[in-house]
This record gives C-alpha cells, sequence and structure tokens, in this order.
C-alpha cells in the first residue's frame, strides 16, 4: 500500500515542454529511487497516460471527421440547390428570348405594314398635289386668257 501511496505521489505527466513518447521509464524510476519491483508500476502508468491521450486523440479524430462528413454534405446540397436554380434562371431565359424575339417579329411586321401604307399614302398623295397642280395651271391659264381677251 504504501508503494501505492509513493506511486501517486510521482508526477506521472511529462513536463509541458515534453511529449508522452520524452517520459521514459528509467525517469519514474530515478523519481522513485530505484525501488526494485516499482518498474512495472511505472510502465502500467505511463501505458494509461498513453492511453489516455490516445484515447483523446481518437475523439478529436472522431468530431473532425464528423464535421468533415457535415460540411462534405452541406457542400453537396448547397451544389444541387445551386444547380435547380442554374436551371430555373436557364429556363426563364430561353422563355424572355423567345418572348423578345416574338416581339420583335411583330414590331417589324407592324413597321413594314406602316412603311406600305406610308409609301401608298405619299403616291396618293403625290399624285393629288400633282394633279392639283395641274388643275391650278390650268385655271391660271384660263383666268390669264379671259384677261387678255377683256
Amino acid at each position: 500500500v504504501r508503494q501505492t501511496r509513493e506511486l501517486h505521489c510521482i508526477s506521472t505527466r511529462p513536463p509541458a515542454s515534453s511529449t508522452p513518447k520524452d517520459f521514459s521509464m528509467s525517469q519514474g524510476v530515478q523519481q522513485q529511487g530505484g525501488k526494485p519491483g516499482s518498474e512495472d508500476l511505472v510502465k502500467d502508468v505511463q501505458v494509461n497516460v498513453e492511453s489516455k491521450h490516445l484515447a483523446a486523440l481518437n475523439e478529436q479524430k472522431a468530431e473532425l471527421l464528423s464535421k468533415v462528413h457535415t460540411l462534405k454534405k452541406e457542400l453537396g446540397d448547397w451544389r444541387s440547390k445551386l444547380d435547380v436554380q442554374v436551371k430555373t434562371y436557364r429556363n426563364e431565359i430561353t422563355d424572355l428570348r423567345q418572348t423578345l424575339n416574338g416581339e420583335v417579329e411583330a414590331l417589324r411586321a407592324d413597321f413594314m405594314d406602316l412603311r406600305t401604307s406610308l409609301k401608298q399614302q405619299l403616291e396618293l398623295t403625290s399624285s393629288l398635289a400633282a394633279s392639283e397642280v395641274v388643275e391650278a395651271e390650268r385655271k391660271m391659264a384660263s383666268t390669264s386668257n379671259d384677261q387678255a381677251q377683256s
């Protein structure tokens, strides 16, 4: 029992600047005063320390793997949502292009009709103007003739 109490007094943790690998059994035995039979106990303590450290590392590893898995899933979900949005926007753009092209064609047809109407009106106006000029010239000529005869 006394040896056990002495072992509990011995620091089972390595100095802050060292790692568990640096904490050798000889250091533990030297701290105990080199008593025989205590090497096995020191080995057990060191194994306990290393196994606790290993368990902590394994727990951290599991947490990190869980976070990585969660992030991968979130990234996949985000990509899926982005793909859906891109497809939706492409479809909307295609619909808008078709609508715009239809409206442009309708405007072209309207302008062609308007152009044709304007040409017809110009021709009609030109022929009317020409006939009015001829009529006006005739009236002037007849007025001049009437004045000359009188």
